[in-house]
């Protein structure tokens, strides 16, 4: 079901936006790589290091591994209660379910990805998983049952709504805004009753233990990836990048991205319950 059409990428980016779209299989180009596209050498350098990983069967474990343990943490807290057509009309409450699927479904890659490119800059060590099931190769392809999301820029909203909006960003301590939240700012009212629920558990002890948690499982995954992650310092001199500004910009990204997770997986078991949002929104079949 398509939604509306994304942003368009200038034209030189569009075969690097569809390969990501493809290997990640998701229907819209996450945050990050969007702030990339910016600069179009630095793009195709992280994503020609970041790519073969994200093409194994690693990556939906460990994306799985992460998503199981956020709908945990906020099953044991009534955080976000069903909302229901008598709040908000169906069609409403469908166009957010989309949203919520899609970054169910990406956001913990994405912690995986940005934490990945932390752990090699910092130089750390690896230990590849054993199991060479972990290392096939998956399908590519965005789901054809995943949505394409609206995002809407923050000049087309309304003023309210941009209120709302840098409140979450601000909460969240997120880097820029995204594509989730501009994803619901598109279905009405939604955005707005399911920040009033949130809101009140992101300012909690709990919610800031929940986040280091997923963090540090997301960073023992990454030491598991199966094939090396060969970028180095000189890499970015060579394009004429400071390699030390780059990891700078992304370890705010690690640090937003359980926070994303924990909201989505939230929401999720608010409108589809713990076991419907335990499993991936658009899982590779097995083809043993």
């Amino acid at each position: 079901m398509t939604l509306t059409a994304e942003k368009k990428i200038d034209d030189p980016l569009l075969e690097i936006n569809d390969d990501i779209k493809a290997t990640l299989r998701v229907s819209v180009v996450p945050m990050p790589f969007r702030l990339w596209s910016k600069n179009p050498p630095l793009l195709e350098l992280l994503w020609s290091r970041l790519k073969p990983n994200l093409e194994t069967r690693y990556i939906e474990y460990a994306a799985d591994r992460i998503r199981k343990q956020a709908v945990r943490m906020v099953s044991m807290h009534r955080v976000a209660h069903g909302i229901h057509a008598d709040d908000i009309s169906l069609f409403t409450i469908q166009k957010s379910r989309l949203v919520i699927n899609v970054h169910h479904y990406i956001n913990p890659k994405i912690s995986i990805i940005v934490s990945a490119l932390v752990e090699a800059l910092q130089s750390r060590t690896f230990q590849p998983v054993k199991d060479p099931r972990l290392g096939a190769c998956i399908p590519r392809g965005v789901p054809p049952e995943m949505a394409i999301i609206p995002l809407l820029e923050e000049p087309s909203l309304g003023h309210n709504k941009r209120i709302l909006l840098k409140e979450i960003q601000r909460t969240l301590t997120l880097p820029d805004i995204s594509t989730e939240y501009l994803g619901l700012a598109h279905c009405d009212g939604y955005l707005e009753k399911a920040w009033s629920e949130l809101q009140p558990f992101t300012q909690t002890s709990t919610y800031w233990t929940f986040s280091e948690s997923l963090q540090l499982l997301t960073r023992t995954l990454v030491h598991g990836l199966p094939l090396p992650l060969d970028l180095r310092w000189g890499d970015f001199g060579r394009i004429g990048i400071a390699g030390l500004e780059i990891l700078n910009e992304i370890i705010p990204f690690q640090d937003a991205l359980p926070r994303l997770i924990l909201n989505m997986a939230a929401l999720k078991v608010g409108l589809d319950g713990v076991d419907k949002a335990s499993r991936s929104p658009y899982p590779i079949e097995d083809s043993n």
